[in-house]
């Protein structure tokens, strides 16, 4: 939930730059249920599979996943 309201306010429609929104996305993720999740997730290898295949990582497991979608390649994909 808060997550949900985190993001909400990046697309409030205030005016940012690319790099802005970016920064409060990467901002956002870093909250520690989420990471959590994420986690939760990477434990089951099919999993984590899809979500390497998806974020163009090798090892996910080895990663943070704020960093990863900080990658510029990554971001561009996702967003």
């Amino acid at each position: 939930m808060i997550l949900s309201n985190r993001v909400k306010w990046i697309f409030s429609g205030h005016k940012m730059s690319r790099e802005e929104v970016k920064r409060k996305i990467i901002e956002a993720l870093q909250d520690r249920g989420f990471l959590e999740a994420v986690k939760a997730l990477i434990k089951e290898e099919s999993q984590r599979l899809a979500i390497e295949r998806i974020l163009m990582v090798k090892d996910l497991r080895g990663e943070s996943l704020p960093e990863v979608i900080a990658r510029d390649q990554v971001f561009n994909v996702i967003f």
